[in-house]
């Protein structure tokens, strides 16, 4: 993983390492896409480094499916190709949420 030794992080160092936002992580946390380790005295969620790995994974799949504005595609050929990418992105993230082997290639489409 990344080498902490087995530190729990609090929800706003996970949004610091992982550059999301502390509501997404609640609400990735609540819709069981990354789940605490445990909980602090005070009841705050605490995650490992494995939940700084899943939502790194997750960001990245995100940033796949919903690229960043002003990417454009010019032909209708590009267009379905990329289209067909998001669809095969969101299908990995949800069968990994699911905890179910990915069944599609990853492989981005020429």
């Amino acid at each position: 993983m990344d080498g902490d030794g087995g530190r729990l992080h609090s929800i706003g160092d996970l949004a610091r390492r992982t550059g999301l936002a502390v509501r997404t992580i609640r609400f990735y946390s609540d819709g069981g896409i990354v789940a605490p380790a445990g909980r602090s005295r005070a009841g705050h969620r605490l995650y490992d480094a494995g939940a700084v790995a899943r939502l790194d994974l997750v960001r990245t799949l995100r940033e796949l499916v919903h690229p960043r504005p002003g990417r454009e595609l010019s032909r209708p050929a590009d267009q379905i190709g990329e289209i067909s990418h998001q669809l095969l992105t969101e299908r990995i993230l949800l069968e990994y949420s699911l905890g179910y082997e990915c069944s599609a290639d990853v492989a981005r489409p020429a």
